[in-house]
């Protein structure tokens, strides 16, 4: 646990997975010229490769439209509220709002360890939003639960993504689940909640969505996990994240 730079850092008993949340403040200084809108953001690491995916920067002086792209919490494995980032942008290097991030609980619980942590970005809406976040991993398996809490009184749009590496193969989508294959494994994500409408953008340019950008002035399209819905009122939303070993699938 990094308290003071807000970041868990979690893995299995045999190593072969990490969990990455972040729950730090926007970028460093009070500028926080290079921060991004990714308060709650996880990255999950498989063997020697991210599969969950931080998808990059890209550009700084140019290319405003992508610029403000990978800054912004579509491009980052949160989520989004109102079709809204977190923070809000005030040029390519400055913002004008800034979300808080805090955390709340870091906590073993007998082979499973649970991180919970709360930002205020959205209280800006005339209806405030809280978010907050609770991811538990299993460190026997490497299994994730997210329970995302969204406190509020009115009706929101909730968008939830997921970043994945450019070799995925999306081998099935449907109401409630994704069923996913990288490097022999599959990777399945679930969830039992109602009224959900789940998608893969690989490559959108309208909206922008589904972008990797691995060096500075380069990107390539990746499979961006789009989870959305409508909440009423204070709502959980439950993503599970399962990895089946090849010998398990077959």
């Amino acid at each position: 646990l990094f308290r003071d730079g807000g970041l868990a850092v979690v893995d299995s008993y045999d190593g072969s997975r990490k969990l990455v949340m972040d729950f730090g403040r926007l970028g460093y200084t009070n500028l926080a010229a290079h921060g991004h809108a990714d308060a709650l953001s996880i990255w999950l690491a498989i063997d020697d490769d991210y599969f969950i995916v931080d998808c990059g920067t890209y550009a700084y002086h140019s290319d405003q439209m992508w610029r403000t792209f990978f800054r912004g919490t579509a491009a980052h494995n949160t989520a989004r509220i109102d079709g809204k980032d977190q923070s809000v942008m005030g040029g390519r290097f400055l913002w004008t709002r800034k979300a808080n991030a805090r955390l709340l609980r870091f906590e073993e619980i007998g082979n499973s360890v649970l991180i919970e942590a709360e930002h205020d970005g959205y209280t800006r809406l005339n209806d405030p939003v809280i978010h907050r976040r609770a991811v538990s991993f299993n460190r026997n398996t490497g299994a994730i639960t997210l329970s995302d809490n969204f406190q509020c009184k009115d009706r929101h749009e909730v968008e939830i993504f997921f970043h994945l590496h450019e070799d995925t193969r999306i081998n099935r989508i449907g109401a409630g689940m994704a069923d996913t294959t990288w490097r022999g494994r599959h990777i399945v994500f679930g969830s039992p909640d109602q009224g959900l409408k789940w998608e893969v953008v690989r490559g959108g340019d309208q909206p922008i969505l589904g972008w990797r950008s691995r060096c500075f002035g380069q990107k390539r399209p990746i499979p961006s996990l789009r989870i959305v819905g409508s909440v009423q009122g204070t709502t959980t939303i439950h993503t599970h994240i399962r990895i089946e070993e090849p010998n398990e699938h077959e």
